[in-house]
């Protein structure tokens, strides 16, 4: 779940172009200031909370660093910007959208290196089913 919730931030942003909706809530300091501080609080109700809320939520932040899109990893504090891309790209022909075309096209003109988004879902559930059999 919250590893979904901190998309929903696209929606304030809406005239930023497609490929750069992210906001600071999507860096790694998103995760030291509102994740952090929200698992340690619903911790208190119960400890399960603090795992299901920081895994999802650095799960997040990891697929996003590995996708195409421009990062900066310090924002809202500076403006350090991370390059497109990292890793290598996976094309993803199961899923036929819009935004799949844009995606291809961007990298194919860039030549740029990254993964497509819909692995994201799979990989999120596989990563947090991981981590909950570990703390069990």
């Amino acid at each position: 779940m919250f590893s979904t919730l901190i998309d929903y931030d696209h929606l304030l942003n809406k005239k930023a172009p497609w490929y750069r909706k992210r906001t600071w809530l999507q860096e790694p300091t998103g995760l030291v200031m509102v994740g952090l501080p929200l698992s340690f609080l619903l911790a208190r109700i119960n400890k399960i909370f603090f795992i299901l809320i920081l895994v999802p939520y650095a799960g997040h932040i990891f697929l996003d660093y590995l996708c195409i899109f421009e990062a900066y990893p310090l924002s809202p504090f500076l403006k350090i910007k991370k390059r497109e891309g990292l890793g290598i790209f996976i094309p993803d022909s199961l899923v036929k959208s819009e935004v799949n075309r844009k995606w291809k096209q961007r990298v194919k003109a860039r030549k740029i290196k990254a993964i497509s988004e819909n692995y994201f879902t799979p990989f999120s559930i596989a990563f947090l089913i991981f981590v909950l059999t570990l703390s069990c």
